[in-house]
């Protein structure tokens, strides 16, 4: 099992849904090797996912925690 299925096992994606995100059928595979190009495609999607948000966490924390105390060290030491 991959990622996809060992974080959501009883989700079962209709193929309307991978179009939607993917756009497109791999021309070259089909039956077992679309499914596994499929279960490929949902695992990068979702770790994709997991990368944005992380990212976003780290701006945000950026912003939030450490700008403001930079800014009032940076204030200090110029006088």
């Amino acid at each position: 099992m991959g990622l996809y299925e060992d974080l959501h096992p009883d989700w079962n994606i209709d193929k309307r849904y991978f179009k939607l995100i993917w756009g497109f059928k791999h021309p070259e595979l089909d039956g077992d090797q679309h499914e596994r190009f499929r279960e490929a495609a949902r695992e990068l999607t979702l770790l994709l996912m997991f990368v944005a948000i992380l990212i976003g966490s780290v701006i945000a924390w950026y912003f939030a925690f450490l700008k403001p105390k930079l800014t009032k060290a940076l204030k200090r030491l110029s006088g």
